[in-house]
């Protein structure tokens, strides 16, 4: 199980920083849909921008998840595995939980963070990311 914890933090290290942004896409997103709200907008033309911002979070989940799947391939003639083998099964268990750490809950987080800045219940709030989550967990998924 110590090759499957060594490939989620390779995997961790390498692509933090488009973890990082993948969070900064997914709270943009959210501070794109609360500011929609303003009846006020002085900018009419961005409605259209500012419809389509939650889907930014949709392609930097799916971008994110096929890049990282893609990175480490089990099978092939040109593996990085073949001085050193590892199961298949190892592999997409890293693969897996990256998803789930990097991936479903960073997004969860965003979403009950800006639950609790809109001063939602501490039950709203959590359900709020627990949703947001599993969204994530299966856009992933796709």
């Amino acid at each position: 199980m110590s090759i499957v914890w060594h490939i989620v933090g390779k995997d961790l290290r390498r692509f933090s920083p488009v973890i990082a942004l993948a969070v900064g896409i997914h709270l943009f997103g959210y501070c794109l849909a609360l500011s929609n709200l303003d009846a006020n907008r002085s900018i009419a033309g961005l409605s259209k921008v500012f419809q389509m911002a939650p889907m930014a979070g949709w392609v930097a989940t799916f971008l994110l998840s096929a890049w990282v799947i893609l990175e480490d391939r089990g099978v092939g003639d040109r593996v990085a595995w073949l001085t050193r083998p590892i199961l298949a099964r190892e592999i997409l268990a890293a693969k897996c939980i990256f998803l789930i750490v990097a991936v479903a809950l960073p997004a969860g987080g965003v979403s009950t963070g800006v639950a609790f800045w809109l001063k939602a219940p501490l039950g709203t709030a959590l359900s709020a990311g627990t949703s947001a989550t599993l969204v994530a967990l299966f856009g992933a998924a796709i």
